[in-house]
Order: structure tokens, then sequence, then C-alpha cells
């Protein structure tokens, strides 16, 4: 496989330029044979996923120790964070089915200086997978205990000499057969790239999504201490769709021009939650529609060997609708719809140099107008210093980043803030990465630093959403890989994060001191591939409406995936998660899905990408 390095940049020979980053690869996917994005996403360091018992609940994901609303996800190339969500916009990855990706790019660290609001903590950008140079066909089924199916078919192949397409389909039915959550998802997704000549390509992508889940309310106490024993049923249809045009103006300069449009439409009806140690959720109900159509166009261009520039101009407008109700007591029900829209423009620029010396520097700086708040200028600045042959890297990196706030915090009739002002996000990072030559040995560490402030809180004297606290967020996160053998290969990953709340005593929830793992991928013989992995999740605060405030304890996990490629283009997967039986809470009162083992098979046909 092709080394793929992700940067945050726009700027040609980005591999120069790299930050803080991690790729899972389509290898890499296959080898570990995850049900869900959240399996898939815990290996990497600096985040922390949390799934409160299954997949028909809502999970969350923190990068280095930041909200989960704070990191911007993109599937190729469209943002998908929806703002009329109470969660502040966060993307709900319980949606995804990863038979459809071709690898995910995870950036660590501000990132509004390049991709705009809501990368304040960091940017997952999400590859679907594309079209072949062949026609090739690809059909698969899983299943599994706790009530798991699973089933795919995809098709690609080239159009003309020098196009390709990609179409997939997808089924999931995931669930708890303790708690009876259940999950149901659907999706469909289509890639088109064609290409005129030697200078000039054009990409298409299309995705719809529908899924419909049944869990205990957040905060709730879940299956083991909820006292209102109803599920909150959600159901949601995503449709995104993008459209990119790069072409060569010059030997040194291409011109990218790109346009994109999400919509999400989600009903949601929860029973509530009963009072206890917190105050009661009342019973409510909402329908809501968001849009998002977005345009950019930008030039790169490489001067002589060591100067590169990347400029350009985007738009950006979203349209929030929602409609519903909370019904306080019997007879006493609350309207809570509404209706905004805002529009964004924005212009950016980035310059990176690297001198013969190996000394380099990257600059980039964005400012982003909107009608609701005052024009904001974001941007960041790398230092670094390459020697011993390209083998060892230092790098000092100082950003910063900002959120708008959500369209449901600012127009909620009932919580809302028309006077909320954007989030913002000041970091330090000083980094080295080291692959010394002809070695199987490459690890690399991150020590940073961030400071958040006007973070948007809820003021319960006043029952509306206000801009209040500042937050400290330093920490380190090391990882490395070793390859003892051609047929052996290990991984590892630690993150520690320290937090202090400047002007409030509250603890946040779900940020664990320590967390890491291990990976050990073992090619047994040349047709049976095995995965072993193993996670700790230090000691973490939770909340929860039935008993306040407590203390989850740490606890560990180890999972195993086995495939064997048997003739006729045949390949049988067997997956065991939790393989320890371990007995955890994600979330108070959510207990973690028991052992399962998954067995699947795929058969393929012509020359599969895989």
């Amino acid at each position: 496989m092709e080394t793929l390095v992700v940067s945050g940049t726009r700027i040609p020979n980005q591999r120069l330029f790299s930050g803080p980053s991690t790729v899972i690869d389509a290898a890499a996917i296959l080898v570990r044979n995850d049900s869900n994005a959240f399996d898939l996403l815990s290996d990497v360091p600096g985040l922390h996923v949390n799934l409160p018992g299954s997949r028909g609940n809502i999970g969350e994901l923190f990068i280095r120790g930041g909200e989960p609303n704070f990191t911007s996800v993109f599937i190729d190339g469209v943002r998908m964070n929806n703002p009329t969500n109470t969660r502040g916009g966060s993307f709900d990855f319980t949606t995804l089915n990863i038979d459809h990706i071709e690898r995910i790019e995870i950036i660590r660290g501000p990132s509004s200086s390049v991709y705009g609001s809501d990368a304040l903590s960091g940017v997952i950008n999400i590859v679907m997978r594309g079209g072949t140079d062949t026609f090739s066909g690809n059909a698969n089924a899983e299943v599994g205990s706790g009530n798991y199916q699973r089933g795919g078919l995809r098709l690609s192949g080239p159009i003309a000499e020098s196009s390709q397409f990609s179409v997939g389909l997808s089924a999931i039915e995931d669930g708890d057969s303790r708690s009876q959550d259940k999950f149901d998802g659907n999706s469909i997704i289509a890639k088109l790239d064609l290409t005129q000549d030697s200078s000039t390509s054009v990409s298409i992508y299309a995705r719809h999504s529908s899924t419909a889940a049944g869990g205990f309310p957040d905060s709730s106490g879940g299956p083991v201490l909820a006292v209102i024993r109803n599920k909150t049923q959600r159901e949601s249809d995503d449709n995104s769709a993008s459209i990119a045009l790069t072409s060569q103006l010059s030997k040194n300069s291409k011109l990218h021009l790109s346009a994109t449009h999400y919509d999400h439409h989600e009903n949601i009806i929860s029973p509530g939650v009963a009072p206890g140690l917190g105050s009661t959720v009342p019973a409510n109900r909402s329908n809501n529609h968001f849009s998002r159509t977005a345009l950019n166009m930008f030039v790169k261009s490489a001067f002589m060997v060591r100067l590169n520039l990347a400029a350009g101009l985007g738009f950006e407008q979203e349209i929030g609708e929602s409609s519903g109700h909370i019904d306080f007591t019997p007879g006493i029900t609350v309207p809570t719809g509404y209706q905004l829209s805002r529009e964004v423009v924005s212009a950016y620029a980035e310059l990176g140099y690297r001198a013969a010396t190996g000394i380099g520097v990257l600059a980039a700086v964005r400012t982003d107008n909107t009608e609701m708040s005052s024009r904001v200028t974001t941007g960041k600045i790398t230092f670094d210093y390459v020697f011993g042959g390209e083998h060892i890297r230092i790098r000092l990196e100082n950003a910063n980043a900002f959120k708008l706030p959500s369209l449901f915090s600012l127009a909620d009739p009932l919580v809302g803030n028309p006077n909320l002002r954007p989030e913002t996000a000041k970091s330090w990072e000083l980094g080295l990465e080291l692959q010394p030559p002809e070695s199987s040995l490459q690890w690399q560490i991150a020590a940073f630093q961030q400071h958040f402030e006007n973070l948007i809180d809820f003021d319960f004297m006043n029952f509306k959403t206000v801009n209040r606290n500042q937050v400290d967020i330093n920490g380190i996160d090391i990882s490395g890989g070793y390859d003892p053998t051609e047929s052996v290969s290990l991984s590892a990953h630690l993150t520690y994060i320290d937090i202090e709340n400047l002007n409030s005593n509250v603890v946040l929830n779900q940020r664990p001191n320590f967390r890491g793992g291990v990976g050990l991928s073992w090619r047994i013989s040349e047709k049976l591939f095995s995965y072993l992995s193993w996670q700790y999740i230090d000691e973490r605060i939770d909340t929860s409406i039935p008993t306040g405030q407590r203390l989850l304890p740490s606890y560990s996990k180890l999972d195993a995936a086995f495939t064997w490629s048997l003739k006729n283009s045949v390949q049988l997967n067997l997956a065991i998660d939790n393989l320890n039986d371990s007995s955890y809470e994600e979330a108070i009162g959510f207990p973690t899905t028991e052992r399962r083992v998954r067995l699947s098979i795929q058969k393929s046909v012509g020359k599969n990408n895989q």
C-alpha cells in the first residue's frame, strides 16, 4: 500500500510539512475487521471514544480532551457536523458503515486556519472507496451474537479509458441483548472519477444513509438505573454530495474548484428522565432539518523546489429548522421550534518553505466573515528541522482556532441565546519523530498545551446557554511501531492529559488521564492473518441524573480478528470483541456489550482494490 501522510495543509510537497496525524488505511481496516467506526478509531493516539452500551445509543469522540463537537468531520470533502443537534454539532459516528471506507485521516490540534469553524481540537476526514482500473465486485455477509448482522455489495471498474466508478450498498443491524437497544442502518455510496486529459480531472461523490435507533436517554442511568424504561427513538436521513475539479494551470500551478452539499433530517422522541440526584428531564420531541452548501476555490503553486503557496476563497451557507415540544407536566406543553440560517465567506492562504539545511516553516492564515458575529481570523505557524537523511524531525507549532455557536444554542426558544460568541482555542505543540535508516522501529512523541475560551455552557439560574468557561489542557501523545520480522508487526500508543477548568469547579466528563494500547498483527501463513488489540482506559468522571457525578473505574479490553483467504477469491473472517469478557461501564448504568463473536464471508470477483 502507498504510504499516505495527512498534513492539514493544501500546499504541495505535503510530506515535508506533515503535522500530528494518523492514517488508518484499507489494509488496516481489513485486518482489524471492526464492527463500527468507534472501535476502528479506538487505537489512535490522542483519541478517546465512548459508546455507552451499544450502537443504539449516541457515542462521543474526544480529541486530546476537547469536546466531541470540537472535531470537524468530513466524508470525501463534505463537512458532516450538524449544528441543529443538542450536542453542539458533533457527528454521530454510529451511522457509518466501515465497509465503504477506504481510509480515515485524523489530524490532532487546532486546524481552523485550513478547515474553518469547528476544528478546535482536530479534523477527521473519511475517504470512501473509489473506482478500480479493471472491473471488480465484492459481496460480504456477517453475523454475530447480540442481534448483530451486516451485509454489503460493491461494484467498481473503468469507464472509457481513464475514468473509474464505484457503487456500494450496505445494511447493518446491531443491538444489545441485555438492554434491548437497537440500531438499523442502510447506506449507498457512489463515486465517479473522470479524467479528460493529463491536466484536468473531475471527481463526483454522493452518499445516502438512513438509520433507526432506540436506546436509553443520555444521563438516564441506562438499563441498570433508569426509572423510566421507555427508550429514546431516533430516525435520521443523511444525504451528501460533492463535485471537485482539478486543472493544471501551468507546470507548477493547479486550480482546485469544489462544491459540496449536506442535508440531514432527524426525528427524535424521548420519554425523558425521572428525577434523582439531578433534576428531571421532561419528555420531549423534535423534528430537525439541516442543510449546508459550500463552495471553495484555491490555487496551489510550487516555486522552484523549496517554496510552496496555496491561496483561495470559500463560501458556506447553513440553514436549520426545528419543530417540536417539551412536556413539562401533563397538560403543559412548550413548543421548541425555530428557523435560522447563516452565511460565511472566507479567504485563506498558506506558505511553506524548506531550506537546504533541513529547516522548514509553514505559515497559514484564514479569515471568516459571518453576519452573526464579527470577523474571525485564525492562523498556524510551524517550524521544523529535518536531519539524519530525513529520518529525524523536530517540530514546533503554534495555532489558534474557533467554533461558531451551534444553531440550536443560538435559536432554541427555550434555552437559546442569540448573543453567544464563538468558542476559541490556542495551542502550542512540540514534536519529535524518529525513523532510523534500515530500522524496523519508528516512533513519535508530541507534547501539547491547549487553552480554550468562551466555552458554551448551560446556565441553570437563567435557563439558557452562555459563554463562560475557560479550560487548559496539557498532555502528551506517544506512538510507535516495530516490525521484528516480515510477518509480525507491533504498534503501541499512550496518551496523557491533564485538564484544569479555570473558572469553575466542574470536572469534565469522560476525560481519562491515561489511555493506551498495543496492537499485534501476525501473518501466520500466506493465507491466514491475525490481529490482536489490547486497550487500557483510565478511571474517569461521568454524570447521571440518578447518581450525580461519579468516578468510573479503569478497565482493559482485548479484541481479536482472524482472516483466511481461500480459493476462488473467498475470504472468511472471525472476530471476537471483548475477548477477555471484561465487565465495565463506559457511562453510568450502561454496561458494555458482553463478549461477541462475529463470523463473515466475503466473495470477490475481478481485481479488487482491497
